[in-house]
């Protein structure tokens, strides 16, 4: 089973943990399922590290009473984690003519891929969070891509202020849109989408759940 290698905050909030690697290879888009030690307890999260990283990245947002991610945010590194064999969720591989929409850690599938790729940006990334000190990797996104935070609990100087909306997002019936969040927001912006002329089939989600 690999093993915890490190811890790194971005805020009381907000961490990315990083594993050994695995046997298996993947993709940025794919996500696994972390085992506890118990070998019962698993959870799924999506990669946020390099397909050809040297290690295996997690983003997890501590919420009060969330098990796996309170565990997650305080047991000993070198603490043994399984990993399942990759489940594919976005097709992130030709990233020249997409949206990307985040909320929250559902920006670990984009943070892969532009950590991997950073030449090959998609159009635009769409970012939100409530807080801007829970925006990950912020400088490194600005500098590599199209980047739009919205930060809907405070001010943020230099940024969106409020919620990702449906209305917010540029509507290119030409372009293919990829979006990772909660179940709302997906629901939401793909109908809005939808109704806007654009493909279904160039319209993609992966929905998160919070533990």
């Amino acid at each position: 089973m690999p093993r915890l290698l490190e811890r790194r905050w971005y805020s009381p909030r907000v961490f990315e943990i990083f594993l050994e690697r695995d046997t298996w290879e993947f993709h940025s888009g794919d996500s696994t399922l972390i085992v506890l030690p118990d070998r019962v307890t698993a959870r799924p999260y999506s990669l946020s590290s390099s397909p050809e990283g040297p290690h295996l990245g997690f983003l997890i947002r501590l919420l009060p009473g969330g098990y796996v991610s309170s565990y997650l945010a305080s047991c000993e590194l070198g603490t043994e984690l399984g990993t399942t064999p990759p489940i594919p969720q976005l097709d992130l591989g030709r990233p020249g003519d997409m949206i990307w929409i985040a909320t929250g850690t559902g920006i670990s599938p984009f943070l892969s891929a532009l950590r991997y790729r950073p030449n090959q940006p998609p159009l635009a990334l769409y970012y939100g969070v409530r807080y801007r000190e829970d925006a990950v990797e912020v400088e490194y996104l600005k500098g590599v891509c199209n980047l739009h935070l919205f930060v809907s609990g405070e001010t943020a100087p230099g940024w969106h202020s409020g919620r990702i909306t449906p209305e917010r997002i540029p509507v290119d019936p030409n372009a293919r849109y990829a979006v990772c969040g909660h179940g709302s927001l997906a629901r939401k912006l793909t109908d809005y989408l939808k109704r806007h002329g654009v493909r279904d089939s160039n319209i993609a989600a992966e929905v998160f759940f919070a533990s």
